[in-house]
């Protein structure tokens, strides 16, 4: 057979070397003929049949040529004409910086046709070394399959090597539930905070921060204690923008109590004083929540400055006269004085950790422990399905295994008894 069109080599006992030749490039100012090979073990018909199968997938136009490039100028070019268009902005920065931090640092040089499942696994296996966590690890390594399988559409990988990754177990964050005392407490420190309306807003409606950061007053009916969310502020290096949701669930009505629209009252004339004396100056966007001169808030500062600290005071308030605790370096919150005797102070440490998305953790939790309705709770929160809702929230809600138990029995034996009871009295 033409060399040109395709070969076999006999490398040993039942064992072929099947080649193509599937074109040239120049390198260097130099020509170089390309060919794919393959080993194929049996008999030379097998390897025969390999050969006409590699030469069909020639004529048709889908033969892979492994790419020689470098993953790191692979990445960048994936990046560029395969992610950019199609995302987010602050997506598009995540994507780069995540990569550049953690997976090309080692791998940039690594050509693509020599990309194998072991060069992979050393990689994880050396970020979790040095103390990465597993699901920035996940993510990272996500991104990797991403680009590779796009590579494999492009056809310039024959195979993905993600695919034979072992990647570390990521375990599920648990969700910090207050009880009810605590609840009343922290509330009652983030209602003497700046923010109130914001911090009140998202654990009474479920909304995430960049859809509470993107409202704008057109967006709520006052007097019919509603509002719609249609876009999400989002960050990405020293600008912002307004985006859609990312989904068509996101996009929706949300019913406020009336202890919310009474917040969002008060902050809407304590905004408009403080347009009056900058009104040479603010820039009106007609966001809920903007800043001093009409721009969407910085969501790290008002949760380093604003939230946290309230988190921490009503974490390292006594429960019993309400004096200030003290966190020792053993983990133990005691009073400032000397407390009186058998005076027991109750902390409440797991503030320590609470996050303002843990305020729509919060939301969903409760009306999942009101029994209120899956379907209903999945789209106040902007879930694309209520089987979601469910995977992230329901082990969150005590007693819920418990009333089915009871439901179950009561349905089964006890109501059947009082029947049998009944009937037996009629007769």
């Amino acid at each position: 057979m033409a060399r040109t069109a395709g070969q076999i080599k006999e490398r040993g006992p039942e064992r072929w070397l099947v080649s193509i030749f599937t074109g040239s490039e120049v390198v260097d100012g130099k020509r170089r003929k390309l060919y794919r090979s393959e080993t194929v073990h049996g008999s030379r018909k097998a390897a025969e049949k390999k050969l006409r199968e590699m030469l069909r997938e020639k004529d048709t136009g889908r033969i892979v040529q492994p790419s020689r490039e470098p993953l790191g100028e692979f990445i960048t070019r994936w990046l560029r004409d395969a992610v950019k268009p199609r995302t987010r902005a602050s997506t598009y920065e995540s994507y780069d910086r995540v990569l550049n931090t953690y997976i090309l640092p080692e791998l940039k040089h690594v050509r693509l046709d020599k990309l194998t499942v072991a060069g992979l696994q050393r990689v994880v296996s050396k970020l979790t070394e040095q103390g990465l966590s597993a699901r920035t690890v996940r993510y990272a390594f996500a991104l990797v399959n991403s680009a590779l399988n796009t590579a494999e559409r492009w056809r310039i990988l024959m195979w993905n090597p993600m695919r034979e990754v072992d990647l570390p177990r990521q375990r599920r964050r648990e969700l910090v539930m207050p009880v009810k005392d605590i609840r009343t407490r922290l509330l009652a420190e983030l209602e003497r905070d700046t923010w109130w309306p914001l911090w009140c807003l998202m654990v009474t409606t479920g909304l995430r921060p960049g859809e509470a950061l993107g409202l704008q007053w057109a967006d709520i009916d006052m007097d019919g204690n509603r509002l719609a969310v249609q876009r999400s502020l989002s960050r990405h290096a020293e600008s912002w923008e307004l985006t859609e949701p990312k989904t068509a669930k996101g996009r929706r009505t949300v019913p406020m109590p009336a202890e919310t629209t009474a917040a969002l009252r008060a902050h809407k004339a304590h905004q408009a004083a403080g347009k009056m004396k900058l009104r040479l100056y603010y820039d009106d966007r007609g966001l809920v929540f903007a800043d001093e001169l009409g721009g969407p808030l910085d969501w790290h500062n008002i949760r380093a400055r604003n939230f946290r600290p309230a988190c921490k005071r009503a974490a390292l308030t006594c429960g019993v006269c309400g004096k200030a605790l003290e966190l020792t370096k053993d983990g133990k919150a005691l009073h400032k004085e000397d407390a009186p005797a058998g005076h027991a102070p109750a902390p409440a440490l797991e503030l320590l950790r609470f996050r303002p998305y843990d305020l729509r953790h919060a939301h969903a939790s409760l009306l999942l422990a009101r029994r209120v309705d899956l379907k209903t709770i999945s789209e106040r929160l902007g879930h694309a399905n209520a089987g979601f809702t469910l995977e992230v929230y329901a082990h969150a809600v005590e007693g819920t295994q418990e009333a089915a138990a009871e439901a179950i029995g009561e349905e089964l034996f006890r109501g059947a008894a009082n029947g049998d009871k009944q009937s037996d009295r009629q007769r």
